[in-house]
């Protein structure tokens, strides 16, 4: 893709992880604020201006603040975790198991934490065509070397995920 050219991501769902406690922090990540959104407004924002229509945010510590917290709460569809004091794990098990629950019968998912406010709009798109082109079932963007955010994951390895006991 060249020139900011962006696929019409239908066929993938948006996966967005809000559920922790934050205690590194010292303070809940997604409702810092970053000019005129919090951090997960910005991620939610991210994913939908990608051109991924069905965003899923999973919700667990303080979920009711954050939901009543969000000026975009009618653009995605909120999944609670109540197991979200077991860790990350599970929020990424409540909200695939969200995701599949939808007729939409996705090829994949793109899994973004909460407090990454900024993707290129258009990473998700090149993701799913670089995934595509290798018959890779998980890809990752890398930038300097290193992993990074959000990660493309074939939903074929979905029922793999929901009877791992990872944690």
């Amino acid at each position: 893709m060249t020139g900011g050219q962006r696929l019409a991501l239908t066929d993938h769902a948006g996966l967005i992880l809000a559920a922790g406690f934050s205690s590194r922090m010292g303070t809940l990540k997604p409702l810092l604020r970053l000019g005129e959104y919090t951090l997960l407004e910005h991620a939610i924002r991210s994913m939908l201006l990608a051109g991924v229509h069905d965003v899923f945010v999973v919700l667990g510590h303080r979920a009711a603040e954050i939901e009543a917290s969000l000026t975009c709460r009618a653009q995605v569809e909120i999944v609670y975790n109540a197991a979200y004091a077991s860790g990350m794990f599970s929020s990424v098990q409540a909200g695939i198991r969200a995701i599949l629950a939808k007729e939409n019968p996705y090829q994949a998912f793109f899994m973004l934490p909460g407090d990454h406010p900024f993707i290129a709009p258009e990473l998700p798109g090149e993701l799913a065509v670089a995934a595509e082109q290798s018959g890779k079932g998980i890809v990752l963007p890398r930038y300097q070397g290193k992993n990074g955010h959000p990660c493309r994951i074939a939903m074929r390895y979905a029922q793999e995920i929901l009877t791992s006991d990872f944690e």
